[in-house]
């Protein structure tokens, strides 16, 4: 038996493994662009006049769509050209521009749905037929691998020598092993119960970060994972994350890096659930036992890293290990007139964090949450409701609250007189560093160019309104 045709096989079973969890991502990413496609034809359907009263609102949707500000141009360009001539042609094609790729995203996305369809009942045999290739076990059937080995030949991956030598080494493998005098052992003891955690299910954590910063992260992420094949305790990986722990702009950063870590072992862990509740499977009693060997390995080095990643905000926590220790503010900065903007979903502009928020807050507390904003925007907040928030870390530094009576609105100071809005909570207890260092996690609002600065307080201001809208609305139901 050829170990290395083995491994060749084992490697592109993991391959289609891996482009079956992209197609998953790209399949995430077209719903994503989807939802933004609709809100950008919403502006479109209103005509010129709509469109030009709210030309700040587009590009940030074109943004979040394209990743290329030449998008951008070309609207503001058309925008001009209506309002010196008149003419709506140029505004015509580019509508007409943007509609044809929304379209041509709702293809790929019926595409992609239709090859992750194609994919599933390939994928949960993989999972077996590795286990059974690393192990050294017959194959119960080698049909699903010579269809994946054809693919990759197809594709170009593999030369049609190389198909032929693993088909062969597949038939080879079987009778190599079954021709041994080496027993199994027939009867073993049925799969029990996975734990009781999976019946809880897994968090899933999201970590924020610029976007234009998520090509080198996810490199670094797939650099670590790459190393964690090698490593066999949770020792290990603890000393490789302390290892890169320093290599970020901030903590956010690198508790995104960790982040994807602690996804990877997920992923392989719901993997093996997934198998361990394919009922087939029981009639291989040492694959079973196999997928339980894999599923509680994974399930150490997860634990380990969701430890690791909830270590990090007590390793990196404020001075005196208090939340609330408290920074000077002078008198001028409380009585001087406020710009906000707001912390925004990385993947939509036009979604604030705080409106987010206001889903976890009792709506009693609306009215002195929208108060205290529109009181420190015209600069009349007390010294006692604006706060500064102490760090010995820089990552943290230049974070303020507001503060009512339970109420609590974390702000970044930007420059000037700008401040981001993080969000809001209510804090129930004396020391609430979790709520305090979640909002301080978020990606601050990028305001580093001229234009960026003017969209972004508007759509502060559009904030704002929208608040004020819900806090009128649950007023009126409060009334009836």
């Amino acid at each position: 038996m050829n170990s290395e045709n083995i491994n060749l096989i084992i490697r592109l079973l993991e391959d289609y493994l891996s482009e079956y969890r992209e197609l998953k991502n790209k399949y995430e990413d077209c719903e994503i662009k989807k939802q933004l496609f609709e809100q950008l034809e919403l502006f479109f359907q209103q005509g010129f006049q709509y469109l030009n009263e709210n030309k700040l609102f587009v590009p940030a949707l074109l943004d979040a769509i394209y990743k290329d500000s030449a998008y951008d141009d070309l609207f503001y360009n058309s925008l001009r050209q209506v309002e010196v001539t008149n003419d709506m042609s140029s505004l015509t094609r580019f509508l007409k521009y943007v509609r044809v790729d929304k379209e041509e995203n709702l293809k790929n996305g019926e595409i992609i749905k239709r090859q992750i369809d194609n994919r599933k009942s390939k994928v949960k045999k993989i999972m077996s037929d590795i286990l059974s290739l690393k192990k050294g076990r017959p194959l119960m059937y080698d049909y699903n691998i010579k269809q994946i080995l054809s693919y990759y030949e197809t594709k170009g991956v593999i030369s049609s020598k190389e198909l032929i030598l693993l088909n062969n080494e597949l038939q080879y493998y079987n009778g190599s092993l079954t021709d041994k005098s080496v027993e199994y052992e027939i009867k073993k003891q049925r799969y029990e119960e996975i734990p009781n955690i999976l019946n809880s299910g897994f968090e899933l954590i999201q970590v924020d970060i610029h976007p234009k910063r998520r090509t080198v992260l996810n490199n670094n992420a797939n650099r670590i994972i790459n190393m964690i094949n090698c490593i066999e305790t949770t020792d290990e990986l603890i000393e490789l994350f302390n290892v890169n722990k320093d290599f970020y702009r901030d903590l956010n950063e690198f508790k995104y890096v960790i982040n994807e870590v602690i996804k990877y072992y997920l992923d392989n862990i719901l993997d093996y659930y997934e198998l361990l509740l394919d009922s087939s499977i029981y009639q291989n009693a040492i694959v079973v036992d196999d997928a339980k060997e894999e599923y509680f390995k994974y399930l150490k080095f997860y634990l380990a890293s969701r430890q690791y990643f909830n270590d990090l905000d007590e390793e990196y926590n404020i001075e005196n290990e208090n939340v609330n220790v408290e920074e000077d503010v002078s008198e001028e900065e409380v009585k001087e007139q406020k710009l906000l903007v707001f912390s925004h979903s990385s993947v939509d502009p036009l979604k604030s964090k705080l409106i987010a928020d206001l889903k976890a807050i009792e709506p009693e507390k609306y009215e002195e949450l929208y108060d205290l904003l529109e009181r420190f925007i015209q600069g009349k907040t007390t010294r006692d409701e604006f706060k500064g928030l102490h760090a010995k870390e820089n990552v943290r530094k230049g974070f303020s609250e507001l503060r009512g009576d339970q109420v609590r609105i974390v702000l970044k100071h930007l420059k000037d007189n700008i401040y981001c809005v993080m969000g809001a909570f209510i804090k129930k207890a004396s020391r609430d560093t979790k709520n305090y260092n979640e909002q301080r996690a978020r990606v601050v609002t990028d305001i580093s160019t001229k234009e960026n600065e003017i969209r972004e307080i508007e759509l502060g201001k559009k904030t704002m309104e929208e608040v004020g809208r819900i806090v009128e609305e649950n007023s009126r139901k409060g009334s009836r």
